[in-house]
């Protein structure tokens, strides 16, 4: 079994209307020995919606800011909304990032769910699958060669220079979502799975049949992480906060009470999941630091959960 890794997403965002507060934060999360930072995406926000904060900076532009002032922590994107973006740029901006890391970065990818967003980009919702699978082998292209090529169904490119590439030599693809093509599309192209809410059952079945099928593709001895995402709450503010949090959509919440707390995490564990990013609700910074400080004191530390490394 491999080691149980904790890191810390700060969804909402709108908790930092200035970038520093959260760079401050990020940067006092790895003093505490955060295994990783977790930051998603999102390019644009319809002006009516209930699940969706609509303050979003660029991840890549925060990570790269994050990477001169931290040291160890790694950044993982949660996700890159592949779809959207010509994979030329993603795999760009991520190699710039990982460069200046020195190999620190994990790239969380996936289709994509906000229909609204791709109707202001111009690109078919019903796409998305199809196109982020093309995206994905064409970035596996730009990331193995300094002179790729690619002949894709939405994208091709020859006779180009692509440099300098990823600072690692295979920078980790960890595939997203939650229907049935998400298992598929990490077995073949990703190197990890990141789920997106669900039953435990329905998380150890995804985990093992990502397993099953990586090992049929002939990638059994390749190292993969299974990654989730959870949200730390309790008691009554449970039902109003975790919908602010996103944990509705995520559909997994840990309890604040240090005993329940490491059961469920040893659960998660149990069923194949080695990198667990944690979300806390509080809107106030100075409760939102609490809440961190006491769950790596009492229920990280304790569970004896890889934090640092």
């Amino acid at each position: 079994m491999q080691p149980l890794r904790i890191g810390v997403n700060f969804y909402p965002f709108s908790r930092f209307p200035q970038p520093e507060l959260l760079l401050d934060m990020a940067t006092w999360c790895e003093t505490l020995g955060f295994n990783h930072l977790h930051m998603g995406e999102h390019l644009i926000a319809p002006m009516e919606n209930d699940k969706l904060d609509s303050f979003w900076q660029d991840t890549s532009c925060m990570f790269a800011a994050l990477s001169q002032r931290t040291s160890r922590i790694k950044f993982v994107y949660g996700i890159v909304i592949v779809p959207l973006r010509h994979p030329i740029a993603i795999a760009r901006a991520l190699a710039t990032v990982d460069q200046l890391s020195r190999g620190r970065v994990i790239m969380g990818c996936g289709v994509g769910w906000t229909k609204h967003e791709f109707e202001v980009l111009g690109i078919p919702f019903n796409e998305r699958g199809a196109r982020t699978d093309d995206a994905l082998r064409a970035i596996r292209a730009l990331w193995s060669s300094e002179t790729p090529s690619y002949d894709g169904r939405f994208f091709r490119f020859k006779n180009v220079i692509f440099r300098p590439g990823t600072f690692q030599k295979h920078l980790p693809m960890w595939i997203g979502g939650a229907a049935e093509a998400t298992v598929r599309r990490a077995a073949e192209l990703g190197n990890g799975l990141q789920p997106i809410g669900g039953p435990l059952e329905k998380l150890a079945r995804m985990a093992s049949e990502t397993k099953e099928l990586m090992a049929k593709n002939g990638r059994e001895k390749e190292i993969a992480d299974y990654a989730f995402t959870i949200t730390c709450d309790h008691g009554a503010t449970v039902s109003h906060h975790s919908v602010q949090a996103g944990a509705e959509d995520f559909a997994m919440i840990v309890s604040q009470n240090p005993a329940q707390a490491m059961e469920q995490l040893g659960k998660w564990r149990a069923a194949g999941y080695n990198h667990i990013t944690v979300r806390f609700p509080d809107r106030e910074l100075p409760a939102l630091r609490d809440k961190i400080q006491k769950f790596r004191d009492e229920v990280v530390k304790p569970l004896g959960a890889v934090i640092e490394g």
